[in-house]
This record gives C-alpha cells, structure tokens and sequence, in this order.
C-alpha cells in the first residue's frame, strides 16, 4: 500500500504565470494607498533583499515556512514605507 495521502501543486510561477507580477502588484496597491512612487521602490527593494535569501539556499518545503516567509516579506515592505503603523496596510 502507498503511504502518500497528499499532492501539493504551488501553481504560481510552477505551473503557470500570472499577467502582473508580483513587483507590479505591490506597487498597484500601494501606489493605490497613496503612496509616492519613490517610496515604493524603497519598499520593494527591502522586501526584494529579504527574498534573495530565498535563492541563497533557503527552501521552502512546507505550507508553513512558506507563509512564515512571505509574511515577513511583506512586513519588511510595509515596514520601509513611510506611516506609523505599518500593520494598517495589512488586508
């Protein structure tokens, strides 16, 4: 008898690519929030230096790193934008 129980596909980026990027749709959103476009690329670029770690040997191999990772992605973005509370921006 085989022990798998499970298939987990990670559609985005694997199976297919969404029209708007990831990048895109951040500005999207902040730009929609008010934000000026030179504080959106610093914020990205916080992000982005975050995510390059995942490239450097870091892998994500279950449902909980991932959300663990890309919610201190986003922290990290909404945290390099200029307002008190950078949780209000969290949906």
């Amino acid at each position: 008898m085989n022990n798998i129980t499970t298939i987990f596909f990670d559609a985005g980026g694997v199976l297919f690519d969404t029209e708007i990027s990831r990048e895109q749709r951040i500005k999207n959103v902040l730009k929609s929030k008010g934000f000026e476009d030179d504080e959106i690329i610093k914020a990205i670029h916080a992000g982005e230096e975050f995510y390059k770690k995942l490239k450097d040997g870091i892998w994500l191999s279950k449902w909980e790193d991932e959300e663990a990772f890309f919610s201190k992605y986003y922290e990290l973005i909404a945290q390099s934008l200029p307002i008190n509370d950078p949780y209000s921006l969290k949906m």
